[in-house]
């Protein structure tokens, strides 16, 4: 598949619909502080939605619409940020370990992976994000890297295995071209679909983790994200208060997120995987075939 695939998923009406919730839930992180008060003004306790405060206030007196919006900023940012650094690593790693399978380097590198893969992911995030004082969302994002990048790396890797012994690359080796060349021309070609699925799962990923470490009280509750207002919801006791509009918002945002990222990867499934290609035509000639046997 080449890059243009990745594109055709506008064609598909699920392409469509994950793009515009994300590209919509992005517009909003990007404008909500200007157009929303200040999440740290104080109202009144509990106040329930209203024309005045469209999804209430909280234990506080914040307004919840004010942390929801603003909040998206962070939730994203880690997500994006910490998407984007697992594929990479995820990417090079495997390059490595896979492409150069034989020499000392790519022994190392699969060794490397495979040290990983062995370590209790959950127990380290917990530990590391427990060491956290600072309140910023880069140590968050390292820490998730650190425990998410392993498991995609021996995907591609095994991709890539199977890629460097088809009769294309070894026809391009036969021609003379550097590794270089045949890993930007050939290898990662055939790889933008799983790259682009890593990044997608790997985006939503962090921003659920991010949100179950400030559930848990680790990673910086004080910082206005999803994560934090689940954890004030539960710390105040926001459901036996009957304040449902306090710890839905961030679920559903959360939720809405995971929907438009699910519904891009399931667009893109369908342009690259054969089987499903084969089902629409066949759909679309039964179709056909009713529509000619009706007339």
């Amino acid at each position: 598949m080449n890059e243009s695939g990745i594109w055709l998923t506008l064609s598909s009406t699920k392409g469509r619909v994950g793009f515009g919730i994300l590209l919509a839930l992005v517009a909003i992180a990007l404008v909500s502080p200007y157009v929303v008060p200040s999440p740290e003004k104080a109202y009144g306790q509990y106040l329930p939605p209203s024309a005045k405060h469209l999804l209430g206030t909280d234990y506080f007196g914040y307004n919840v619409l004010s942390w929801v919006l603003i909040g998206s900023r962070v939730s994203l940012l880690v997500g994006f940020l910490a998407g984007a650094a697992i594929t990479a690593i995820a990417l090079a790693m495997a390059v490595i370990a896979g492409y150069f399978e034989k020499t000392i380097l790519g022994e190392l590198f699969s060794a490397i992976i495979n040290v990983f893969l062995v370590i209790p992911a959950l127990p380290l995030l917990i530990v590391i994000a427990s060491y956290i004082v600072t309140q910023s969302v880069y140590p968050v994002i390292f820490a998730i890297v650190i425990i998410s990048w392993p498991y995609p790396a021996r995907i591609l890797r095994s991709q890539i295995l199977t890629l460097k012994n088809r009769e294309f690359v070894l026809a391009d080796k036969g021609l003379g071209l550097s590794d270089f060349q045949i890993i930007r021309s050939d290898i990662l070609p055939s790889l933008y679909s799983i790259i682009f699925s890593v990044f997608l799962f790997g985006t939503i990923g962090a921003i659920l983790t991010q949100a179950s470490l400030q559930f848990l009280g680790l990673g910086g509750v004080s910082i206005v994200s999803w994560g934090s207002m689940l954890y004030w919801a539960q710390n105040e006791e926001a459901l036996f208060s009957g304040a449902w509009w306090w710890f839905l918002p961030p679920g559903i945002m959360i939720g809405l997120v995971g929907v438009a990222l699910v519904l891009i990867n399931l667009s893109l499934d369908e342009v690259v995987n054969p089987r499903l290609q084969a089902l629409k035509l066949s759909k679309k000639a039964k179709e056909i075939q009713k529509t000619f046997a009706a007339s």
